[in-house]
């Protein structure tokens, strides 16, 4: 790795903890609170179709299997702007029907016509409210997300990072290895474009998704998924009911005998 790849890709590692350990703190501190999801109008709607298998290559299809995942009903969920004329959504996904994975496919802030402008909203919450509107007309469960695919790649520091590390350990082009968390290159990766949304997402939105963090990222030449688990962290102890500021009647007789002991019956409750 040359000199000035190197000083990117160590920037992209301590981006990249930097979104992990904010991920991780706001699922321990949030993971039991309930965040309402933002308001897309009047700048932006949905599109929502029934569910049906992707158009993907096979080979994709069949990496999907072999990570577990569902190869078919999908829900492609479009996010456009209002008031635009017709063309390409700037934000193209398949959402599992049952909430069990997002296929991330066209996902441009470029072609939002809304970019540059105070009106504008990002990546996370626009995808956040995609998912609760796909689980809400497919009677899904966004607490079900088991991982968030990365397709066709072509953002130069992406594919950057993952050649780098499929050649460090000498993977061919054809095939894949899993990073875990807490290695240099899952930094790396979720510092970038394709990474960055997701942590993101799941660190707004705890409690909507099950409280989970990304384990791990599997990694193909021009794909990733990223593996989810669920945090374990206890829920928030009940508020101990306040005492009651007049004593029951039990009480009040032992109070009285303790007062006619001590030869007193000054203050005692009627």
């Amino acid at each position: 790795m040359a000199g000035s790849q190197l000083a990117v890709f160590d920037q992209l590692v301590t981006k990249g903890r930097a979104l992990h350990a904010d991920l991780l703190h706001s699922v321990r501190t949030n993971g039991h609170r309930y965040i309402k999801l933002p308001e897309i109008s009047p700048f932006y709607t949905t599109r929502l179709d029934l569910p049906h298998m992707p158009g993907l290559p096979e080979s994709r299809k069949d990496n999907l299997r072999m990570a577990g995942h569902p190869a078919d009903d999908y829900v492609l969920a479009q996010v456009e702007n209002v008031g635009v004329p017709a063309g390409q959504p700037p934000y193209q996904n398949y959402v599992h029907k049952n909430g069990r994975a997002i296929l991330c496919i066209y996902n441009f802030a470029a072609s939002d016509q809304l970019l540059g402008t105070s009106a504008r909203m990002y990546w996370p919450d626009l995808m956040a409210v995609a998912i609760s509107r796909v689980m809400a007309s497919s009677g899904g469960d966004p607490k079900s997300l088991e991982a968030i695919w990365r397709m066709a790649i072509i953002y130069y520091d992406t594919l950057s990072v993952i050649r780098d590390a499929m050649a460090r350990r000498q993977i061919p082009e054809w095939g894949w290895v899993d990073i875990q968390a807490g290695e240099d290159d899952f930094f790396a990766l979720l510092a970038t474009d394709n990474g960055k949304g997701n942590a993101r997402m799941l660190a707004a939105y705890p409690q909507m998704f099950g409280r989970k963090t990304i384990s791990r990222v599997r990694v193909f030449n021009n794909q990733l998924c990223w593996f989810l688990e669920e945090m374990s962290i206890p829920e928030p102890s009940a508020a101990a009911p306040e005492a009651s500021s007049t004593p029951s009647r039990k009480e009040r007789r032992r109070l009285k005998r303790q007062s006619l002991a001590s030869g007193s019956t000054a203050d005692l409750p009627p």
